[in-house]
């Protein structure tokens, strides 16, 4: 049997080897480029800060009243009351139907209200955030943010309680 002899690649195909070649380096080089363009583009997350002292009171001169508002008004189930210092997108998240559940969940899983006393004020660009601690009949590690806008006429735009009695079944 005579041996086989392999013809030298032709001309076409180391062209061809070499095209693919150079559409893999500018294919990867693209990739590497847009990723990293991406991760620069992308907004820089704005860490709230711990306000304290005279930039505390600031904020709690129109917070805590409208706080304890909330408060009353789950206290009195007076929704009037409760929503009065919402801003409008509030009011329409939470309206009265929605001001009824949470009322039924809070006393089915926390029991009664006993108490609230400040954890801290957060402020960030746009919000300022105040955080209470709240003692209820079932749980004592309630806590209740409440979101204000900083402009003028710094509504709530955003209300949250959590504890571990909210977070189980």
């Amino acid at each position: 049997m005579e041996s086989e002899k392999k013809s030298p690649p032709t001309t076409k195909a180391v062209d061809m080897k070499a095209y693919f070649s150079r559409i893999k380096i500018l294919a990867s080089t693209v990739i590497f480029l847009l990723a990293a363009g991406c991760s620069l583009v992308r907004a820089p997350l704005i860490e709230p800060r711990v306000l304290e002292d005279a930039e505390q009171q600031k904020v709690l001169d129109y917070a805590a009243p409208a706080s304890e508002n909330v408060l009353a008004g789950l206290i009195a189930r007076n929704y009037s009351q409760f929503s009065r210092d919402f801003s409008d997108a509030m009011k329409v998240g939470m309206d009265e139907t929605a001001f009824n559940e949470l009322l039924s969940m809070l006393d089915s899983k926390l029991g009664a209200y006993q108490s609230s006393n400040l954890v801290t004020v957060l402020q960030d660009e746009n919000y300022s955030t105040v955080v209470y601690r709240l003692t209820y009949e079932k749980d004592d590690q309630v806590t209740m943010r409440v979101v204000f806008d900083r402009s003028d006429p710094h509504l709530i735009s955003g209300l949250w309680f959590d504890s571990p009695e909210l977070r189980g079944p």
